[in-house]
């Protein structure tokens, strides 16, 4: 499985469920735009997310077209679609971290740094010559 961190925005409203395990759980979905403006195209994410994860995203009130940050691994797995008549892949996401992203603000343009004011320089970087010198352990 690939890990994976995806920016997205969300596509339906959440429901806490409850497996058979008695285990809370989530499943939602995900798009994400990928490319620029005119050239782009979305790539869709079913994501599930268990026990506390689950309730924590319960709790944080995620609806319908929030934009979100999500971490999980990938998978590629088989589905049916239109009452089973169609077989179909779809990228499976287990989250394992997330975090809402705020709405989007006005853009303040960026500070200009006066000549004054330069940063202190970097901390010389040690080279070890892994030839002639014993590398570190």
């Amino acid at each position: 499985m690939a890990e994976v961190h995806v920016f997205g925005r969300v596509t339906n409203d959440l429901q806490l469920k409850m497996s058979h395990k008695q285990v809370p759980y989530v499943s939602f979905g995900l798009v994400e735009w990928i490319g620029r403006r005119d050239t782009g195209h979305r790539q869709y994410f079913e994501v599930w997310a268990w026990g506390t994860d689950a309730l924590s995203l319960a709790d944080a009130d995620i609806r319908k077209d929030s934009r979100i940050w999500v971490q999980g691994f990938l998978e590629l797995v088989d589905c049916t679609r239109n009452g089973g008549s169609e077989r179909d892949k779809r990228l499976k996401l287990s989250l394992t971290g997330w975090q809402l992203k705020p709405p989007r603000t006005e853009r303040r343009p960026a500070r200009k740094q006066s000549p004054g004011a330069a940063r202190p320089p970097l901390p010389p970087v040690e080279v070890v010559d892994g030839d002639r010198e014993r590398l570190p352990e």
